[in-house]
């Protein structure tokens, strides 16, 4: 396995998701403890590094940029957390650091997301663990009429995946499987082969073994099918 596929995976539990089903972890998840999100957190920094430190014997001064190419260490880092806070443009950053503007930026991104935490201490989304006002809840009533994915909401809310999930099933608007259980890597391909073959619901459905509301909440979920908008939407 190499460096960035790794990185990706670790991200993806991150995330919340799981990497090999695409299933969004239960809220009691060990992958979902704060200190634990925070340890990815800096697995994706150091694994980053390390990509870096073998890619450095073929990777020579570039743009004028002396350290071009060189592992970040923790000093350059350092300096770098400083320099933003100072609010120094990334060009001048780059300067200083003689460093490239991707580099730069690659690693303010590392920074950002190994120390950003909301009010709960728990890193993710801005509205992560906080209540459901009215208004959210008008918005994702909103965003579901218009017929928009799971993620797609998430990222308009500022809420995790499975915060919307919940959310939208405690509203009755999706429901859960009736026989829960697990997606598998071979349930998964062929759902993706069944959508690619432009199947119907109750195919799926058979094929799968799964109810079609089962097929339909995983589809939604992956943004895999979109819902038509509703007329007026759901009162």
């Amino acid at each position: 396995m190499n460096y960035q596929t790794a990185i990706d995976i670790l991200q993806m539990m991150q995330n919340g998701v799981d990497p090999i089903t695409g299933e969004v972890f239960p809220k009691d998840h060990v992958c979902c403890e704060p200190d634990v999100m925070d340890a990815l957190a800096v697995a994706v920094m150091a694994l980053d590094a390390q990509k870096n430190q073998a890619a450095y014997s073929k990777t020579y001064r570039k743009n004028g940029q002396l350290n071009a190419g060189r592992p970040w260490t923790e000093e350059d880092m350092q300096r770098l957390q400083a320099l933003h806070a100072q609010g120094v443009s990334v060009e001048e950053i780059c300067r200083q650091l003689q460093r490239r503007p991707k580099g730069v930026e690659r690693h303010l991104a590392l920074l950002e997301r190994a120390s950003s935490k909301d009010k709960t201490k728990r890193s993710g989304p801005r509205n992560s663990g906080m209540p459901w006002s009215k208004a959210d809840s008008d918005r994702l009533m909103a965003a579901w009429n218009e017929g928009r994915d799971v993620l797609e909401m998430a990222k308009e809310l500022e809420r995790t995946p499975y915060a919307i999930y919940c959310r939208l099933e405690n509203s009755g608007l999706i429901g859960p499987d009736e026989e829960p259980r697990q997606w598998s890597r071979e349930d998964a391909k062929e759902l993706f082969r069944m959508v690619d073959m432009k199947a119907t619901t109750a195919d799926m459905a058979e094929a799968l073994g799964r109810t079609e509301q089962a097929i339909e909440a995983r589809l939604h979920y992956l943004g895999l099918r979109r819902r038509a908008p509703r007329k007026g939407g759901k009162k």
